[in-house]
């Protein structure tokens, strides 16, 4: 089904052996068989704008408020008649930075599920591939679970990646590099760092009341199962809590080192203007123009000057070196 906004509608009618009917746009009615559950999946690749779908399938407008908001974060509502859950998945698209994380919106009735999404979640999509060689979910309980399952695999799969580049970048600052390229990309990977975080966080605490809350469409074994998801979660926010603190300690690290690398060559090039400044001094005093110049007729002048800065240039380093400042 194609409405004037480009939104597709597919729906899978589930049986207790996972064996799945599709069928192409919106169902006609409910399921009478209490072993089977429909599963409506709703693709719009437009920003959300169309909730005339959403009326056909008898939702109240606060469950269509909350399935078509532009921007979500994860959540978990317990509304009258179903539960309203916000997920946030990895954009595997190939170009696709890390923190650039896609929303689901589920909408969790007894005997259906309705999940919304604008860019594809290969989450999603793996279970719309079950369901072809009928291997789907038996239960909406079940199908809660793999989604979330396989959504929180993903992400913590990008959140080991982030962390091994933040292992490199370790690695070049304690071997002494850190160049500009270096420093680059450790400001992007604390940006990244820190909006992964601010999706991930809530994302736990929408997992933790998934897997407590009492409502008819979860089971207590998939509770269970959801539970043990949100423990890895908490432990996915203190590795990223982690990792954006070692991101800090870097930087600082690389931020002393370019310090001290200025304030070397600084003190470098003042014992050379201390040297050059009074030897600058005698030269442009025996230059100046004027008559009395103490020398100008001997040949052996020149020399003496020559021997009287190389003197003052060789005491004024081992003046320095005493004062360990070379």
């Amino acid at each position: 089904m194609k409405t004037p906004s480009e939104t597709s509608v597919s729906t899978y009618t589930i049986g207790a052996e996972g064996q799945a009917v599709l069928m192409d746009g919106l169902p006609s009615n409910y399921v009478e068989n209490e072993a089977e559950y429909q599963w409506i999946r709703v693709q719009n690749h437009q920003p959300f704008d169309d909730a005339e779908v959403f009326s056909q399938l008898g939702l109240t407008p606060i469950v269509v408020q909350g399935l078509l908001a532009p921007e979500t974060q994860p959540r978990l509502s317990k509304l009258a008649g179903g539960l309203l859950l916000v997920l946030r998945g990895v954009n595997t698209h190939t170009h696709a930075e890390p923190d650039d994380m896609v929303s689901v919106r589920l909408w969790i009735e007894p005997k259906r599920i309705i999940s919304v999404q604008v860019r594809h979640v290969l989450s999603v999509d793996e279970i719309s591939e079950s369901c072809e060689f009928d291997d789907a979910p038996t239960t909406i309980s079940r199908f809660v679970f793999e989604l979330i399952d396989r959504i929180s695999a993903k992400i913590e799969t990008m959140v080991m990646k982030l962390v091994e580049q933040l292992d490199e970048l370790e690695e070049e600052n304690l071997s002494g590099g850190g160049g500009g390229a270096g420093r680059t990309t450790l400001s992007e990977l604390r940006r990244q760092l820190i909006v992964v975080r601010r999706y991930v966080a809530p994302q736990r605490a929408a997992l933790e009341r998934v897997s407590q809350i009492d409502a008819a469409p979860l089971k207590d074994t998939e509770r269970l199962l959801i539970r043990e998801i949100s423990d890895q979660t908490v432990r996915l926010v203190d590795e990223l809590d982690a990792a954006r603190e070692r991101a800090t300690v870097i930087n600082d690290a690389w931020v002393a080192s370019r310090a001290e690398e200025m304030n070397r060559n600084m003190l470098v090039l003042s014992i050379v203007a201390a040297v050059f400044l009074p030897l600058g001094f005698l030269t442009g005093l025996l230059g100046v123009n004027v008559g009395g110049i103490p020398g100008v007729n001997s040949p052996y002048a020149f020399w003496i000057v020559c021997g009287v800065s190389a003197a003052l240039a060789t005491g004024l380093y081992t003046f320095f070196r005493w004062l360990k400042w070379m």
